[in-house]
């Protein structure tokens, strides 16, 4: 991104501060997101039962957030490795709830992008394949048990990098006249409306993955293995505010 575009993204930014600042009846926000990774998974859990040498088999649903800092960098596309932190869900059909932090580290390698990816993202797609490492702990959804364990996955996804502007204003009636009455129109109903404008920054990308998981939690050991679906989502900064008629 060159300097005179985040000047004017930044113009834009601080009017709207401003704006929000002085207006009657605005409640001015901001918020920063960092460039992220999300997954969500379906598969079978292979667990040991209580006092017994007995399998429990159920249906698992592994979901994890992880914050992907190398994502967020244009020159890091063709980079052969990646690292992360985040948090991790484990809900399963037979046992409670458990759920922790982790850390990533994988390697990766540039592939040729099937032609869909084009179709579906865009010319300037491009295409990956990943094994990654995770180290997982565990807290039980009950009590105060902690697990640990680790997990392997390889994936397939398609990414590309690029910034993007957004703006624009979100109203509470199809009418174009709601507008007027968040601003404090007199004779206008009680309305609202949110104004905002900000930019995203990093890599966008949908993937699918297989993934084998071993935990040990409550001194039982389990595994996990699914298939599932990533995202890569970049980071944005945005400013805007809430408009009220009181």
């Amino acid at each position: 991104m060159d300097q005179p575009s985040i000047f004017r993204k930044s113009s834009v930014i601080l009017g709207l501060a401003a704006l929000a600042t002085f207006a009657s009846g605005c409640i001015p926000i901001a918020w920063v997101t960092p460039p992220i990774q999300l997954e969500a998974s379906v598969g079978a859990a292979v667990r040991e039962e209580a006092r017994s040498e007995a399998l429990d088999v159920s249906a698992a649903f592994p979901m994890s957030a992880s914050i992907m800092p190398l994502q967020a960098f244009p020159s890091m596309g063709a980079r052969s490795f990646d690292l992360g932190a985040g948090y991790h869900l484990l809900p399963a059909t037979s046992h409670r709830f458990n759920h922790g932090p982790h850390i990533d580290l994988a390697l990766l390698h540039q592939v040729e992008h099937p032609v869909f990816l084009d179709w579906a993202f865009g010319d300037a797609t491009r295409a990956r394949v990943g094994l990654r490492l995770r180290g997982q702990a565990f807290f039980g959804g009950h009590t105060d048990a902690v697990g640990h364990g680790a997990a392997l996955q390889v994936s397939f996804e398609g990414f590309s990098f690029g910034t993007e502007d957004f703006s624009g204003c979100t109203l509470n009636e199809a009418d174009d006249s709601a507008a007027y009455q968040a601003f404090g129109d007199d004779s206008a109903n009680n309305e609202g409306a949110f104004c905002g404008s900000g930019f995203t920054w990093g890599e966008t990308g949908f993937g699918l993955f297989a993934e084998t998981s071993y935990s040990r939690i409550d001194l039982r050991d389990q595994w996990i293995f699914s298939l599932g679906v990533k995202g890569r989502l970049p980071a944005t900064l945005g400013i805007g505010f809430i408009a009220t008629n009181f």
